[in-house]
C-alpha cells in the first residue's frame, strides 16, 4: 500500500516538474505565451529562440538539478546527524563555499572569472567539510554531536573571515559579493551543466546506494554495529558525497538555503521514513521547490528579478520555526 502511494506521489511530482518547466519557458523579461515559446524553441530563426536555448533552458535544468541535489543532501545529512534540523550548511559547506567566493571576488579581483569563482567556492565548501570532519575525529572515533559542534565552529570562523574581507572590500566588490551571497540561477551555461549534471547524478546515486545502511544507522551506533555496519565509514562516505553535491551546486549559483532542510520533512509525510523512497522523493520535491522559487523570483517584479536565496529563505525560515515549536512540544518526528 505504501509502495503504491509512494509511486503515485512520485508520478504526480514528475508531472508537476514538467508543468513548471513548461511555464518557466514562457516567463521572463521577453514574456510570451506558452505556445509561442514552444514554437520559438523549434524555430532557430525566431527572435526568442536564442533566449530560450541559452538563457531559460539552462536555467530551468540548473534549477532541476541543483534542487534535486540539495533535497538529497538534506535528507542524507538529517539521517547521518540524526537531527531533523540538520542541513548541508551544518557541516560548513555553504559557509566554506561563501568564503571561497569572497576570496575570489576580493583577494583575486584580477583573476575574477565565473570559472575562478566557482572553483574557489567549490574548493572552499569541500575544505570546510574536511576541516569539520578532522576537528571532530579524535583517536579513530567521532560522533554526530561532535560533528555538529565542529560545524558550528567552522561556520563561525568562515563567518568571521567573510566579515573581515567584506570590511576591506570596495564598493564594486561588495556589490558582486552581495549578488553571489543572495543566490541566483541566472547565468547558468550549458558548459556548467555539463559538469553539474554528472556530478549530481553520481553523488545522489551514491547516497541512494547506501539507503538501506542509512535506515539501520538511524537506529543508533550500537544497533548499527550489531548489524555489522561500519558506522565511521558510512558516516564519512555519506558526508563526503553530500558535501560534493552541495559544493558543486552552490559554486555556480551562490548560497541557496533551506531547500535541504524543508524538503525531506515534507517527503516523509507523503512517502514515509525509509530512505530508498525518501531520497528519491526529496530529489523530486527539491527540484520542484527550486524551479518554482526561480519562477516566482523572475515573474513577481518583471523585468527585475528577486534573488532566489531570498525566496527560499522566505519559505524555509517560517518552516524552521514550525519545526522548532514541534520539538519544544515533544511532537518531534
Amino acid at each position: 500500500m505504501m509502495t503504491m502511494r509512494r509511486h503515485m506521489w512520485w508520478s504526480l511530482g514528475l508531472v508537476l516538474l514538467g508543468l513548471i518547466g513548461l511555464v518557466s519557458m514562457s516567463v521572463g523579461a521577453m514574456g510570451s505565451s506558452l505556445s509561442a515559446a514552444l514554437v520559438a524553441l523549434m524555430d532557430p530563426e525566431n527572435s526568442l529562440h536564442p533566449v530560450l536555448m541559452h538563457v531559460r533552458l539552462p536555467r530551468i535544468l540548473g534549477g532541476l538539478v541543483i534542487g534535486a541535489g540539495l533535497g538529497v543532501a538534506g535528507a542524507a545529512m538529517q539521517a547521518i546527524f540524526r537531527n531533523s534540523l540538520a542541513d548541508p550548511g551544518l557541516v560548513g559547506v555553504s559557509s566554506g563555499a561563501a568564503l571561497g567566493a569572497v576570496l575570489a571576488i576580493i583577494v583575486l579581483p584580477g583573476l575574477l572569472h565565473p570559472a575562478t569563482l566557482s572553483t574557489l567556492a567549490a574548493f572552499g565548501g569541500l575544505l570546510a567539510t574536511w576541516a569539520v570532519w578532522g576537528a571532530a575525529h579524535v583517536r579513530g572515533a567521532s560522533d554526530s554531536a561532535t560533528l555538529v559542534l565542529a560545524g558550528v565552529a567552522i561556520n563561525a570562523f568562515a563567518g568571521a573571515a567573510i566579515g573581515l574581507l567584506t570590511f576591506v572590500s570596495n564598493e564594486a566588490q561588495l556589490r558582486n559579493l552581495t549578488v553571489w551571497m543572495l543566490g541566483s540561477l541566472a547565468g547558468l551555461t550549458w558548459a556548467q551543466l555539463a559538469l553539474l549534471i554528472p556530478v549530481t547524478l553520481v553523488c545522489a546515486f551514491g547516497i541512494w546506494w547506501h539507503s538501506r545502511l542509512i535506515d539501520a544507522y538511524v537506529l543508533g551506533d550500537e544497533e548499527s554495529a550489531t548489524l555489522g555496519i561500519n558506522v565511521r565509514d558510512l558516516r564519512r562516505r555519506v558526508i563526503a558525497l553530500s558535501a560534493v553535491l552541495v559544493a558543486v551546486g552552490v559554486s555556480f549559483t551562490g548560497i541557496i538555503g533551506f531547500v535541504g532542510l524543508v524538503v525531506p520533512h515534507l517527503v516523509r509525510i507523503l512517502s514515509g521514513p525509509r530512505h530508498s523512497g525518501l531520497l528519491i522523493g526529496s530529489a523530486i520535491m527539491g527540484a520542484g521547490l527550486l524551479m518554482l522559487s526561480d519562477l516566482f523570483s523572475r515573474s513577481v517584479a518583471v523585468p527585475m528579478e528577486l534573488p532566489i536565496g531570498v525566496v527560499t529563505s522566505a519559505i524555509g525560515a517560517p518552516f524552521f520555526l514550525y519545526l522548532l515549536r514541534r520539538r519544544l512540544h515533544g511532537a518531534w518526528a
